[in-house]
């Protein structure tokens, strides 16, 4: 929106930042793909103004990662040497800007694919990007959809492959606004990221949606919009206790997005949300107890 871009407005990247420490989010995942080449010929934005947003970020205790990713990015394939496709040359750009930045590099990268079901095409890009990020000391996680349970080739549940290479979290996007009950084919968010869970820990970030989907959400049943950030600590809360009683732990929780509700200000949804998750604390010790919010 304009005079929202948190990196382009640094009024908006300042609000970003307070609304986010006071939401003990952790991790920020930052759209950054700019259309027409900076300065840099790279396809970022102006990259003094990144930098200056990760340095405010990471005094306030978060890290950023620049999220990238389209449905159709699998059947790009990754290129070969000397001509990169173009998801590999967006890794390759983040490489280069830390490079050049020292006092204020990206954390990592994280691939927001979705394609409809997955295949051997999208664990080809995952493994070339990830290759690619090592190279450059660069962090990869992906975002994968609740439903990749289909096996791919003669192999294991796509999931568990994608958990088996090696990546520093899977964001599973088993987007419901309700927990649901533990072990209950309830499909509640239990239901749906269960699996992934017990066969990923703490690699496993628990994915929450507060977009407005509107007709992409026909049984309201997705998204937290209309429900506010009460109902969303309260279900994130369920989630952890439930987990926990059942001796199964993860990551976090990944929040998608900030601002269009979750941390806007709007009716439902406050600048800033210090009670996520409630008493979190009672669950077992070691039990992270951040959040991320994607940004873009």
């Amino acid at each position: 929106q304009p005079n929202n871009n948190p990196v382009l407005t640094p009024a908006a990247g300042q609000q970003l930042i307070a609304n986010a420490q006071a939401g003990k989010v952790n991790t920020l995942y930052l759209s950054v793909y700019n259309s027409t080449p900076n300065s840099n010929q790279r396809y970022l934005y102006d990259e003094s103004l990144i930098a200056n947003f990760i340095a405010a970020a990471n005094a306030g205790g978060m890290s950023v990662s620049a999220a990238y990713g389209e449905k159709t990015w699998p059947a790009l394939g990754c290129g070969v040497l000397g001509s990169p496709s173009f998801p590999i040359a967006r890794i390759q750009e983040i490489g280069a800007y830390n490079a050049a930045n020292q006092s204020a590099q990206f954390n990592g990268v994280i691939l927001d694919v979705e394609p409809a079901t997955a295949d051997q095409s999208l664990l080809d890009l995952y493994t070339c990007s990830l290759q690619t990020s090592n190279q450059y000391g660069i962090g990869l996680s992906v975002a994968i959809s609740a439903f990749w349970t289909n096996p791919i080739g003669s192999g294991t549940p796509a999931y568990q492959q994608i958990l088996n290479m090696g990546l520093n979290n899977v964001v599973i996007m088993g987007y419901r606004n309700f927990a649901g009950t533990f072990g209950a084919a309830d499909n509640g968010i239990l239901a749906l990221d269960t699996g992934a869970v017990q066969y990923g820990g703490y690699r496993v970030l628990v994915g929450f949606e507060t977009q407005n989907l509107g007709a992409d959400d026909p049984l309201n049943n997705q998204s937290y919009y209309a429900f506010g950030q009460v109902a969303l600590d309260y279900q994130a809360q369920s989630v952890y206790k439930q987990f926990a009683a059942n001796n199964l732990h993860f990551g976090g929780v990944a929040i998608d997005n900030y601002n269009e509700a979750y941390l806007s200000g709007a009716t439902l949804w406050p600048y800033t949300d210090q009670t996520f998750p409630l008493g979190a604390s009672s669950g077992p010790a070691g039990v992270p107890t951040s959040s991320s919010a994607t940004s873009g």
